[in-house]
């Protein structure tokens, strides 16, 4: 993979934390992306971006769970 510069602007777009996705999004998890199947990606990512700095990754993964949108692997 090659690196590329980018804008300052496309930084906006950018969610930082632990909860790390697979290549093709179908799992996450917390330092790795073997523990929960991605039901819903579009709303697991919205969730992140609207939580990410109000909770931690832990509390928005639980929720998640309970939401129906990530299952236990």
């Amino acid at each position: 993979m090659e690196r590329e510069k980018i804008s300052d602007l496309a930084t906006e777009d950018v969610i930082g934390g632990s909860i790390i996705f697979n290549a093709d999004l179908t799992t996450c998890g917390r330092k790795n992306n073997h523990e929960y199947k991605v039901l819903d990606y579009s709303a697991v990512h919205s969730y992140i971006v609207e939580n990410c700095t109000k909770m931690s990754e832990k509390n928005m993964i639980n929720n998640m769970l309970a939401a129906g949108l990530l299952e236990k692997m």
